[in-house]
């Protein structure tokens, strides 16, 4: 199993029935303790399987995987967890920044395994994206991390880590209002260079299957999911929460996505979307009332 799950909160008896289990998965640069302002709403509640990706708590002489993992690995990655950990009850599918983007690819894949989808701060894109220069700003940023990498395999760590300390990133960076992010000082230069390997894999794995770009539909049709004669949702599938901060230079969101939630909202009484105005890319650290005062709200509702 390449996922490392940090098991915690409630767990009943065998023979009993078992608490709903919130997987969550993290992002870039961050480990599993990111989780940590934020868990304890509820560990009273669920079962929390808390994890990072892969390798990202380790050092340098002791990958698993020199060249990263594959996007298609990481979400069967969590597939191996899910089964191995999630036994009865409902499973709440909690993912930030890259945990997001492989949330949502394990719900389009698997959506008869979770009840419901909560994402924080990485949203859908769809057909419609950002506006042009979000998206050059967004390529620009991904492309130095995927270089770095690439560089740091094959001459140095610090010929890469010098490439991202010279990239403009107040001036042009995706976050230049973050004072407050909870595993490292500096969001250019991770723990670990090899910690920006999703971004290599995107592009390398992107090229080799272009499907992995293409953008996924807004709903996830899970067995619940009807339309009726005309193409209009009857019933919407896996409810989808989706928690962003607005204190950022890039979204990672389309406005078709929440004009989706919306909708969807108004067939399952649950779905939508919550914009913090004070808060920027890490708001579960920065602001972890706000966030499970929502998701409170959100696996709550039937």
């Amino acid at each position: 199993m390449i996922l490392s799950p940090r098991i915690s909160g409630l767990r009943s008896p065998a023979g009993e029935p078992q608490p709903p289990t919130m997987v969550l998965l993290t992002g870039f640069p961050d480990t599993v303790e990111s989780w940590d302002r934020l868990l304890p709403y509820f560990e009273s509640t669920h079962r929390i399987v808390a994890m990072h990706l892969p390798d990202f708590e380790k050092s340098e002489l002791s990958l698993g995987r020199r060249w990263g993992y594959s996007m298609d690995e990481i979400v069967e990655a969590i597939g191996e967890v899910v089964s191995s950990e999630c036994s009865g009850g409902e499973i709440h599918l909690v993912g930030h920044d890259w945990g997001s983007f492989f949330c949502q690819r394990y719900a389009h894949k698997y959506p008869e395994k979770i009840s419901k989808l909560v994402l924080l701060d990485v949203g859908s894109l769809g057909e419609e994206g950002t506006p042009a220069w979000m998206s050059i700003l967004t390529l620009a940023y991904m492309a130095i991390f995927a270089l770095s990498f690439v560089v740091s395999r094959l001459v140095s760590n610090w010929l890469a880590i010098f490439l991202l300390r010279c990239y403009p990133w107040k001036m042009i960076g995706p976050l230049p209002y973050e004072t407050e992010m909870p595993s490292v000082k500096t969001f250019c230069v991770p723990r670990e260079i090899f910690m920006t390997y999703p971004y290599f894999r995107l592009f390398y794995d992107g090229m080799r299957n272009p499907t992995l770009l293409q953008p996924l539909p807004f709903a996830i049709k899970g067995s619940n999911h009807s339309e009726n004669d005309n193409g209009t949702t009857k019933a919407p599938g896996i409810p989808q929460l989706f928690l962003f901060g607005a204190k950022k230079r890039v979204f990672y969101h389309s406005n078709a996505y929440l004009d989706f939630l919306d909708q969807q909202g108004t067939v399952d009484d649950c779905s939508g979307y919550v914009e913090f105005k004070k808060d920027g890319h890490w708001l579960h650290w920065t602001n972890p009332d706000g966030v499970a005062a929502e998701m409170k709200k959100f696996l709550g509702s039937k």
